[in-house]
């Protein structure tokens, strides 16, 4: 299949990761810094744990930027006929791409609502039987985030109409969040930060 991606949707992706990175430190900043002073971090600590350090002086010989956002997620799955309806179901989106890239490999692509892209992968090499299992060695599960608890109820309920099973909301100090599987067993989960 061709290629359906355009640079100025790559460049528009890349600009709404930025805005929401932003959005989410800017929200939720000193809800995870107060979080961690109560677990008895000091501010310091509490703002480096989140990613907010005093701006280093800088290496005139090695400058180097802020680490840059996680861009996208790709998902090896068994079977793209069965994985493709299941996601644009439950993204409720069709693919931004979806092309063969090698000979034995297919890639198709959605754009999230921040501006991440979720791939899924299939190789011409058949997957090694079994489901998907977190204990392995590599993901353990992927969370989309929701801006509250009323967005993460929302979300568990769209979960309920598609017939995907998931384990109900479950609340902790540092956030709630209603996990589920895709039909590979990928261990997936929204995810909100805590009221």
């Amino acid at each position: 299949m061709p290629t359906t991606i355009s640079a100025e949707l790559a460049s528009s992706a890349d600009a709404a990761a930025r805005k929401w990175v932003h959005h989410l430190l800017m929200t939720n900043r000193e809800r995870y810094t107060n979080l961690l002073i109560a677990q008895g971090r000091d501010h310091e600590a509490a703002a480096v744990a989140i990613g907010h350090t005093p701006d280093p002086t800088p290496n005139q010989e090695n400058p180097m930027p802020d680490f840059p956002p996680l861009t996208h997620v790709a998902l090896t799955v068994r079977d793209l006929a069965t994985s493709v309806p299941w996601y644009e179901a439950l993204l409720d989106a069709k693919p931004v791409l979806d092309e063969d890239t090698d000979p034995d490999f297919h890639h198709t692509v959605y754009l999230t609502g921040n501006g991440t892209l979720l791939g899924l992968h299939q190789h011409g090499t058949a997957a090694p039987a079994g489901h998907f299992d977190q204990h392995r060695v590599g993901l353990d599960h992927v969370a989309f985030g929701c801006a509250d608890r009323s967005e993460l109820e929302t979300w568990a309920k769209r979960l309920d109409e598609l017939g995907v099973t998931h384990g109900g909301i479950k609340d902790a100090a540092y956030g709630s969040g209603v996990s589920f599987r895709d039909p590979d067993g990928i261990a997936l989960e929204f995810f909100a930060p805590p009221a």
